[in-house]
């Protein structure tokens, strides 16, 4: 197991427990576990010995519910605490049943799993086959939802149900934004993780059963239903969607005999319903409409064409109707538009920790189309200098943010041939990059700094300004860096900066980008303008508001002129 200080913590929800769970907690502390969280969900007065006896040992700390409200709601009141108090080198929690289904020796064995990767989903997975005797209500619940998660998440796991998992730390806080309180509250965690794109690894653990699990408070019929109603009400969605789009169908077929065309006609009505009711209804999705269009369009494009092929080939190899073909088709589809609304267009717009972009990947081999854009940028720079440069100078001192192998270096040598030019850029690849294909320019001072950072140039700019940086920081971090451009430009020197904005144009090429897997700025966070103007005001008047349209990812640029 891992040292004494970053050893897991341990949370047990508890609801009418019996001495079992004192046997746990005790045995759990033989094993070296040192801070076990248990979180009384309402018990009866019959259960406060079970409690008295372990509230008084040092590793134990018992959380409380005056009332009944759930295990999802009791394993947040746990995850709330360890937030709240745990050390920062603890790097996450396991979760365990308060009934003895999950022996200590198997909580042990997860937390030796987490010693070898602490920042994964971790689930200790049972063995349900005829070696491990199970009783009747829980194996069919178990094979039932295991087969549905399959279906709506595109993961196969062999136990969905368990509830001993290890949560690290990051994850922690985004389930407690899940809504669910009851049992449903794990297969949402689940789902989640996988939205998430968090990785998840199974530890198999022995299979524990007492009697016939009558000491469960899982109810096989009502907490299955919760389970699945995300399924139910996507499956009622579809059957209204499918309802229009196949009368839809069959009167553009009647009129026209054109089976494509037909397609087109009754998924342009049945998808405008369908959009609405599995964006409000089923995923109740909180992103922006603007962002999940482009990609709910070209999943529906995707799905038509498979239709189309799939009513092409019952058709004409099989010889079958063309309504017949139709109908077994799209029920084949059914699925296939599930996963795809589930994990492409209606996905949580919330990462645990977006991944930085590979700069050095960046610098070694740029995009192909930065060499067309970077024409319309260079333009809009150079006409902004000139109409803003104060005092008109000749050769006014120029700092450019964030300019690793700067793309624009040469156009604005070629304007100001004289001038001072200071790069600041934390990537040393791009800066060496630019020594080789400048070697002999004699009037660059180049500069290794952190743009969220104070920053120190031998003298201040008249002109300092960035493109595309400050949106690969969070809001705190990129307000640093919009004023950190002023710490180095001289009083009523020019300050200009562009970044992305999320224009619809912006939204769909991105969207197309990503699900095509082309995107090479996972951390890029487009910017509303008042986000930028806010900080900017701060420090200067604004000169100039525009959106740089022809690049296509849209970048909104502002010019301020610095206070004294």
């Amino acid at each position: 197991m891992t040292n004494k200080t970053t050893t897991p913590w341990i949370l047990i929800p508890a609801y009418q427990p019996t001495n079992v769970l004192t046997g746990i907690v005790n045995k759990l502390i033989t094993l070296g576990f040192n801070r076990i969280l248990v979180v009384n969900d309402g018990s009866s007065d019959e259960c406060v010995k079970c409690y008295s006896e372990i509230e008084n040992l040092e590793q134990v700390v018992i959380l409380h519910h005056a009332v009944n409200l759930g295990k999802g709601a009791a394993l947040k009141t746990g995850f709330n605490y360890f937030l709240l108090n745990a050390p920062k080198d603890v790097t996450g929690i396991i979760t365990a049943d308060a009934d003895g289904q999950h022996l200590p020796e198997d909580i042990y064995k997860v937390s030796n799993s987490v010693a070898l990767n602490p920042n994964i989903l971790i689930i200790g997975a049972r063995e349900f086959d005829a070696s491990h005797p199970t009783p009747l209500r829980s194996k069919i619940g178990n094979v039932l939802t295991r087969n549905v998660f399959g279906l709506l998440s595109g993961k196969r796991l062999s136990d969905t149900q368990t509830g001993l998992r290890y949560l690290p730390t990051a994850y922690i806080a985004e389930t407690m934004k899940i809504s669910s309180n009851g049992y449903e509250f794990e297969l949402e965690m689940l789902l989640k993780a996988i939205s998430q794109k968090l990785e998840i690894s199974e530890v198999p653990i022995k299979t524990v059963y007492f009697g016939n699990n009558e000491h469960s408070h899982f109810n096989p019929l009502l907490d299955s239903i919760k389970i699945y109603f995300v399924f139910a009400r996507f499956l009622s969605a579809s059957i209204a969607t499918a309802f229009i789009d196949y009368g839809v169908f069959i009167l553009g077929y009647l009129i026209s005999s054109n089976v494509l065309g037909s397609l087109i006609l009754g998924r342009i009505f049945a998808g405008t319903f369908n959009f609405l009711v599995a964006r409000n209804w089923v995923f109740h999705s909180h992103n922006k409409a603007s962002r999940e269009l482009p990609s709910y369009f070209l999943t529906v494009a995707c799905i038509t064409l498979l239709s189309f092929l799939g009513i092409n080939l019952l058709t004409q190899s099989l010889g079958w109707g063309v309504l017949t073909s139709k109908l077994l088709t799209e029920g084949l589809m059914f699925s296939v538009s599930f996963l795809a609304m589930r994990l492409i267009v209606f996905k949580s717009d919330e990462e645990i920790e977006p991944k930085k972009t590979d700069w050095d990947s960046y610098y070694r081999n740029p995009a192909p189309t930065a060499r067309f854009t970077r024409k319309f940028t260079e333009s809009l720079i150079l006409k902004l200098f000139s109409e803003h440069n104060s005092n008109s100078l000749l050769s006014p001192s120029i700092a450019e943010l964030g300019g690793a192998r700067s793309c624009f270096f040469q156009a604005i040598r070629k304007a100001y041939p004289q001038s001072l030019y200071t790069i600041v850029d934390n990537n040393q690849f791009g800066l060496d990059a630019f020594k080789a294909l400048y070697p002999n320019e004699k009037n660059v001072h180049l500069l290794n700094a952190n743009i969220e950072n104070s920053i120190k140039i031998p003298a201040l700019s008249d002109i300092s300004f960035s493109v595309g940086l400050i949106e690969h920081f969070n809001p705190e971090g990129t307000s640093k860096a919009i004023a950190h451009h002023f710490d180095i430009t001289k009083p009523y020197g020019i300050v200009m900066i562009t970044f992305p904005t999320p224009t619809w144009l912006y939204v769909f090429v991105r969207s197309l980008a990503e699900w095509i897997g082309v995107w090479a700025f996972p951390d890029e966070r487009p910017l509303k303008f008042d986000e930028v103007r806010g900080t900017l005001m701060q420090h200067g008047e604004i000169l100039h508001e525009s959106i740089n349209w022809p690049i296509i990812l849209t970048q909104g640029v502002i010019v301020t002129r610095k206070y004294k």
